[in-house]
Order: structure tokens, then C-alpha cells, then sequence
């Protein structure tokens, strides 16, 4: 028989009787994110999303008792530590670490309450900072516990930085502070080896946040152990967490828990191979929400799908965050009932949240390289180019086809430099990544395009300004179709 290889993760920390955080949480999450989930429990808690309504420490022999016997069978690969609220527990998981040499420990310091309210005696926290910071892969402190252990305030990213490497040269350890709402939003630091890394993100309206913290730490634990880099795993892990809340569910009547297993509840969402992308690009929508004031856009996009629409892009420049993360989710649903790919304009953040097949930025938008790097080798990058220098630059750093326009006067972008039919052509003799050609095309000028070599046309107010969009995305379909082929 053939078994699977799998990593596997230890998570050390208290269990929550509901759910949603501690170990429950952590076994959640490591096996969402491919990992093999042990767990030694540092205390039983009798709580649900409302309130902690008792507690139950481990004692320091039975907690070694439980390390002993996972680690005299399963060394693991990575460690997670949560709650541990005393001083002897603490020297126990500290010894046990030590004593089998684990590695990828990762330290939640579950310091300070949501409220404010100090968790831990200053005896533990002592014992927190000399016996396991050391041998610590990294720690996880929000920003009431950096303060905690700084004795610093903390009020801006700049605050941050200085209060992140404070930490990391007082304790010798990798910090991944995390920001919340109080300082950056949903934006976290990383100091690794003296290096800075932030990661962005995206603040979803969500009022169930039970164990974010659980779930960050062991994701990042699980990526540890699955050979990732610190940075990559914090990356992997960021992206885990704000899916869970994106994808929300609604249980309890309190503060309720993340969806852990959202991977699991959506259906399994197929990638375009690079070969794909040309034939995709033959008819390329591009949304425009402002020509049909009486129907929805989802009625709008599902009208040219069923025209024959080969690829959607979303474009949305003048709704809020959490405006453009519904529409975006809306019109995903649609495109992969249609089996066709879906590209967001600009924001990249975006379309990782909602797993977008790819993204389409402009010469002034986010790099290529960086963009990738979020968004992974998997996805479509699309790149606006006007002349043959910049689409060269573009494919070179890794662009998978280039939007060349404007072709013809549009009305959707002011001062645009109009590219002619002989540079449109050069453009595409010079690349060797599909060219897309946008800019005021319609059904009767799109034949002016033939034999310019082209892969396709991205279509705005040609489409979604007609009056029965499905015909008239079926008109323009036969004769992009007639014209590439």
C-alpha cells in the first residue's frame, strides 16, 4: 500500500469546550492546511461564544505525561503553543521542547484578554519570556501583549517596527506582531533576522472572531512544518485566516468561531493553465456597472456568460473594500458555474481573498513580481501595455499576457495615448505572451483588428452598454472567434 506523506503538528494549549479557539481550533486548522494534528492539553474550560464559565489546569505531570507519550512515538514536525497560564506548566513544556530537540516552535503568548485584562501572574509571564522565547522559532503577540512585554506604547506602524525589533533583539527570537484594527487594520508585521516584512490585508466585516489568534499561530505552525520559510508560512497562514472569515458561518450567540473547514465547504476551485490563456482571452469582459442602471451586475455578467463569454474581468473603482469583496464573491460563484476564468482589475488583495483565477494591473499598479508572489504561480497576471518596451518589461517579469490599448477612443479612461494598428501589431510580434487588445471596441470596428495578431479583445461599453447584453456578447463572440482563428 502506498501512504501519503504528511507532516505533523503539535499544538500545547488549553481546550475550548465550543469550538471555536484553543485546541479544537489548532486541530482545525492543522488539518485544514495539510498537517497531521497531535495535542497536549493544558487545561479544560467550560465555555461557549457568550462567556468562560470554569476552568480546569492540567497538572505539570499529567501535561509531560502527554508530550512523553506523542514524542516517544511522533517526533513533530512543528510545534504550536496557546494558552499556558502558569509558571509550572510553563517550565514543563520548556524542559519537554529541550528534551527532544523539537523544532518550527511557534509561541501564541496568550498574555492579555480581549477586555484588556491581564491573563497571566508575573511569574509565568518570567518563566514565558526566559524558558520558551528561546526556543521559540517565532512568537505571536498582538499589540496589547507587545506593549505588555515592551513596556512600550504602541499607536502607528512606526511604533511597530520600533516595538517589533526591540522585542526580537531583547529576546532573540523572530516576532510576528499583529496589528488589528487599533493600529494598521489588518496589517502584520514580521522581524526576522533583522529583516521587515508586512503583510496586508483586507478588513472583513465579521462579527465572529473567536481563536483568530489559535488559527493564525497553528496555520503558521503547519506551514513550518511543511518546509516553508517563516515569511511564506506567515504569508500562507494570513491568506487561511482571512478566508475563514470571508467565509463566515454564524454559530453561537455571541462572538461565534472562524469557518475553519472553508476549503472543505467550497467546491474545489480548478486552476487555468498557462496553455488555457490564450483561448480564453478570446472575448474578455470588462465589467462597468454605470451603463445599466435597472439591473444588477450579476444579471449583467450572467447575460454575457450566456452570450459566450470566454473571460470576466471585475473592474470596480468606486466601491468601498467590503462593497467590491461581495461583488467579487458574486460574480465568482458565476464564473465557475460558466467554467470561464475570472480576473479582478487592480487589486490584487482582492482576488487572492476570493480566489480569483487571476488579476489585471497597470504599468503604475503593484509589480509584477510582487504580485505573484501573493497570488501564487497558479494564477493569471495580466499587464497593460502602450508600446513594445513596456510589454517586453512585462513579459520578462513574468506577466502571462499583456492588455494593449487603447485601440480606439474609449470614454472609460481620460488621456489615454492612443496605440495604432502597426504598433498593436509590432507589440504582438515582439512578445511571445498572448496580447489582448482594449480601448472603444465595438461591433463595428473590432474587423479593423484582424491580422494584427491578436489573442483577443477586452470589451467594456461594447458589451455592457447595449441593450440586450446576451446578443450582443453572442454578435461580438462570432466575430472575435472569425477573426483570431
Amino acid at each position: 500500500m502506498n501512504y501519503i506523506d504528511i507532516k505533523s503538528v503539535l499544538t500545547i494549549a488549553g481546550s475550548d469546550s465550543s469550538g471555536g479557539a484553543g485546541i479544537q481550533a489548532d486541530i482545525k486548522t492543522i488539518l485544514s492546511n495539510g498537517c497531521y494534528a497531535m495535542s497536549a492539553i493544558t487545561a479544560l474550560t467550560a465555555q461557549n461564544t457568550q462567556d468562560v464559565r470554569a476552568i480546569c489546569e492540567t497538572t505539570s505531570d499529567f501535561l509531560e505525561k502527554q508530550i512523553d507519550a506523542i514524542c516517544d512515538d511522533i517526533i513533530p514536525d512543528a510545534v504550536k503553543i496557546g494558552m499556558v497560564s502558569s509558571e509550572s506548566l510553563i517550565r514543563v513544556i520548556a524542559s519537554e521542547i529541550r528534551r527532544y530537540d523539537l523544532k518550527n516552535v511557534v509561541v501564541d503568548p496568550v498574555m492579555v484578554s480581549t477586555s484588556g485584562c491581564k491573563l497571566l501572574s508575573d511569574g509565568a509571564i518570567d518563566s514565558l519570556v526566559d524558558d520558551l522565547f528561546p526556543l521559540a522559532r517565532v512568537i505571536t503577540p498582538n499589540i496589547p501583549e507587545a506593549e505588555l512585554l515592551s513596556g512600550e506604547i504602541i499607536s502607528s506602524a512606526d511604533d511597530m517596527e520600533r516595538v517589533g525589533h526591540l522585542l526580537a533583539d531583547r529576546y532573540h527570537v523572530s516576532v510576528l506582531m499583529k496589528g488589528g484594527h487599533r493600529v494598521c487594520d489588518a496589517n502584520d508585521l514580521l522581524i526576522d533576522g533583522g529583516m521587515v516584512y508586512w503583510f496586508n490585508g483586507i478588513h472583513i466585516e465579521n462579527d465572529n472572531t473567536h481563536g483568530t489568534g489559535c488559527t493564525l499561530s497553528s496555520a503558521i505552525a503547519s506551514y513550518l512544518a511543511k518546509g516553508y520559510s517563516l515569511s511564506e508560512s506567515v504569508n500562507q497562514a494570513k491568506l487561511y485566516i482571512s478566508r475563514a472569515l470571508f467565509y463566515g458561518i454564524n454559530i453561537g450567540k455571541g462572538s461565534g468561531p472562524l469557518n475553519h473547514g472553508w476549503n472543505v465547504m467550497q467546491e474545489e476551485h480548478r486552476s487555468w493553465a498557462k496553455p488555457a490563456i490564450r483561448k480564453a482571452l478570446g472575448l474578455y469582459a470588462v465589467t462597468d456597472r454605470s451603463f445599466r442602471k435597472g439591473q444588477s451586475l450579476y444579471e449583467q455578467v450572467e447575460a454575457c456568460l450566456q452570450g459566450n463569454a470566454t473571460m470576466i474581468q471585475l473592474r470596480e473603482k468606486n466601491l468601498d473594500t467590503s462593497a467590491f469583496l461581495a461583488s467579487a464573491r458574486e460574480i465568482k460563484q458565476l464564473t465557475d458555474m460558466y467554467h470561464v476564468p475570472f480576473i479582478i482589475n487592480d487589486n490584487v488583495m482582492v482576488a487572492r481573498l476570493v480566489n480569483a483565477d487571476g488579476v489585471h494591473i497597470g504599468q503604475d499598479d503593484m509589480d509584477i513580481k510582487t504580485a505573484r508572489a501573493l497570488l501564487g504561480e497558479e494564477k493569471i497576471i495580466g499587464v497593460s501595455a502602450h508600446n513594445i518596451e513596456e510589454a517586453l518589461l512585462a513579459e520578462k517579469n513574468g506577466a502571462d499576457y499583456i492588455g494593449v490599448g487603447a485601440v480606439f477612443g474609449t470614454s472609460t479612461k481620460s488621456n489615454t495615448i492612443p496605440v495604432s494598428y502597426e504598433q498593436l501589431s509590432a507589440i504582438c510580434n515582439a512578445v511571445t505572451i498572448p496580447v489582448v487588445a482594449i480601448g472603444g471596441i465595438c461591433e463595428d470596428n473590432i474587423e479593423q483588428l484582424s491580422g494584427s495578431g491578436i489573442s483577443g479583445v477586452a470589451v467594456v461599453s461594447g458589451i455592457f452598454a447595449a441593450e440586450d447584453i446576451k446578443q450582443q456578447t453572442k454578435t461580438m463572440y462570432t466575430k472575435v472567434i472569425n477573426m483570431i482563428v
